[in-house]
């Protein structure tokens, strides 16, 4: 009769090993089962018997499912962080030198981290930097952030807009590296109050193995009109 849902298949019947005696795929020869020509070890004489029936002689399949293991896709490390290199970066305006931290009213220029600001898409973040170039016609701020090694699968990632109430304002991202003496740019965008802000990735796999320094400018165009630029949780991952 069919085993009882619940009862443990092997201790009931004879060896699961002697099933190839009664259906096999290989041969038999004194006692010993062979599969694809790899023998098997023969039947100990102290095994319990495995199988069907009243004497345990009805043979059965096992049908075995081989799955191969899913491996998990790792989550980007943050191996570089603007925001906490932020205060050891190089700040500075037209104007000259621009200590980091100043109030959002300072019109030479701001460079700060803040959190819980509202930005022009009326929602609220943190890990935010706040670079307000220098308040007058084609003002700007630039940043030079410590050296940095460059990892091959190394991504820059950003997103920047406009503080929140930035009617008017429209200011030129650029970001760029400094290799030694040479400033090199690897991209820029103009930003305008459209209540929307500008997911960034760039890939830095070209720079493997070079030591760089990260570079931010935010400069007007035109006249100054709250040009309040930021950007948001600016890292490099690997």
């Amino acid at each position: 009769p069919p085993v009882p849902r619940g009862v443990d298949r092997a201790r009931q019947g004879r060896p699961l090993r002697d099933r190839h005696r009664s259906r096999s795929h290989g041969n038999v020869r004194d006692g010993r089962a062979t599969e694809a020509g790899k023998g098997l070890a023969p039947r100990p004489q102290t095994a319990l018997v495995f199988g069907l029936g009243a004497d345990a002689k009805a043979a059965f399949w096992v049908k075995v499912a081989v799955v191969n293991p899913v491996t998990p896709t790792p989550s980007a490390v943050v191996t570089y962080d603007l925001i906490s290199k932020a205060p050891s970066a190089v700040w500075s305006t037209d104007a000259g030198p621009l200590p980091y931290g100043d109030a959002d009213d300072d019109a030479p220029g701001v460079a700060v981290t803040v959190d819980s600001l509202k930005l022009e898409n009326g929602n609220t973040y943190n890990r935010v930097l706040a670079t307000y170039p220098h308040r007058i016609t084609n003002g700007y701020i630039k940043g030079i952030f410590p050296s940095y090694v460059v990892q091959a699968n190394d991504k820059l990632r950003y997103t920047i807009g406009l503080k929140y109430d930035c009617t008017g304002g429209k200011v030129r991202y650029q970001l760029k590296y400094l290799e030694g003496a040479t400033e090199t740019l690897l991209g820029e965008w103009v930003e305008t109050c459209d209540n929307t802000l500008v997911s960034v990735e760039k890939d830095l796999s070209t720079l493997a193995g070079k030591t760089i320094q990260l570079v931010l400018i935010v400069s007007t165009e035109g006249d100054f009109v709250k040009d309040f630029a930021v950007w948001v949780n600016p890292r490099i991952e690997h």
